[in-house]
């Protein structure tokens, strides 16, 4: 059972442990919808621990919950396996489900080196359908490493970047304010078409749908000539409109793309929407490549990096990291700022084989770097502690998935029902 303070990912948001309810769908470790079939009563008084994991999450969990650990056998075993040191190509020890208490006893291993022991493999990355955006992925993780907080415009020195975003379908104008500025639009509407006028019969373009005539000198005998026009309705919302393809309202909720950006809630207000955090993994893929384009870097051991002083922004991308399947550990410096709350930068840092940028420069930097190092430790995290606590108020789910495996935490760690 886990503390009811526990935030449990679903496949639109969040919940916690003393919320969910039979019925509700949790995730499981393959990152599929799961859902819950039966919740135990809240229960107090059980022995607690706090299981520290190697990218500093914590969860608190009784002695009885259960985990699906590798030990230090089983990973040498895999190892073995892998490479035919066995002399049989399989694998001897695996992965098995322990409770919190025996994690607790066998934390390190019983040698000279006393290294840890336990680890518990990534979730995969989150399969979730496909949404209909107001932004395109790529163009708002690009807006929100390099963009104006306040207005649809991006610095970027980049061209390829200025490419990916015209990509999207976004128009990217050259801006005279700053060098390397550019001004972010929705491409023109399609254009009124071709009409006669219904005077003298000689075609003309109209500015708007509900003129009928060429001009003032055919203007005033329309009315003899012709039926009423239908009132101009809006193409979007079906509403009246004035003329134009767009009523009011919607003119200034997605007529521009800095509407959009007011609409989803970004403008001014940098972070990522949860509606962006739960699409499909190829659009979150696309949203990270925006964001590591313009703010992320590789280290010199072939990790990548984002650095940000917005808060929310860093917590929000640190949960499109986890949701596809990396592991990622957040770190604070103090810098010189504006404000108190923009003189912490946080920086973010996991590790993988996946192509993470679209920028080709990035990403060949990207693969150079971690072919020095390796990302073979990068699929897991170690239990670093667990530590016993006062006891506090937990409750236990169990899902419908054939592995039994549900995510907890804001790292999307992988557990068992108990």
């Amino acid at each position: 059972a886990l503390a009811l303070d526990t935030p449990l990912p679903t496949p639109t948001g969040w919940t916690t442990m003393g919320d969910v309810a039979v019925g509700d769908e949790l995730l499981g470790d393959d990152g599929r919808p799961t859902r819950v079939v039966a919740a135990t009563d809240v229960m107090l008084g059980r022995p607690c621990y706090e299981v520290e994991f190697s990218d500093g999450t914590v969860i608190v969990a009784d002695a009885a919950h259960q985990w699906l650990t590798e030990t230090r056998a089983s990973r040498k075993s895999a190892q073995a396996a892998a490479v035919g040191y066995n002399r049989h190509k399989n694998q001897r020890t695996f992965a098995a489900v322990r409770t919190t208490a025996e994690i607790a006893e066998t934390l390190r291993c019983p040698t000279q080196d006393r290294r840890l022991n336990h680890s518990v493999v990534n979730a995969r990355a989150l399969e979730l359908p496909d949404r209909e955006f107001l932004v395109p992925p790529y163009t708002l993780g690009a807006w929100l490493g390099d963009g104006t907080s306040a207005a649809a415009q991006i610095t970027a020195a980049d061209p390829e970047i200025i490419m990916r975003i015209e990509a999207d379908g976004v128009v990217a104008v050259p801006s005279g304010s700053a060098p390397y500025r550019y001004q972010l639009r929705l491409p023109p509407g399609a254009e009124q078409a071709p009409r006669r006028c219904v005077v003298c019969g000689k075609s003309f373009i109209p500015q708007t749908s509900q003129v009928r005539t060429c001009g003032r000198s055919c203007g005033g005998r329309a009315r003899f000539m012709s039926d009423p026009v239908p009132s101009p309705t809006c193409v979007r919302c079906g509403g009246p409109s004035a003329g134009m393809r767009l009523c009011l309202k919607c003119h200034s909720t997605v007529g521009t793309l800095q509407a959009r950006l007011r609409t989803i809630g970004v403008l001014g207000n940098k972070h990522i929407p949860t509606e962006y955090l739960r699409g499909s993994e190829a659009q979150r893929r696309a949203l990270l490549a925006g964001l590591l384009d313009t703010d992320g870097t590789v280290t010199v051991g072939g990790a990548v990096q984002f650095s940000v002083t917005n808060q929310r922004l860093a917590r929000d991308v640190n949960e499109l990291i986890v949701s596809l399947g990396y592991r990622c550990q957040t770190s604070t410096k103090r810098v010189q700022g504006r404000s108190e709350t923009s003189s912490i930068a946080y920086t973010l840092t996991f590790s993988t084989e996946d192509k993470v940028f679209a920028l080709e420069r990035k990403a060949i930097a990207h693969k150079e770097r971690r072919a020095v190092t390796g990302t073979s430790r990068c699929g897991s995290r170690f239990i670093v502690d667990v530590r016993p606590i006062e006891s506090v108020a937990v409750r236990c789910v169990e899902v419908d998935n054939d592995s039994h495996m549900y995510l907890a935490s804001r790292a999307m760690v992988p557990t068992h029902n108990s």
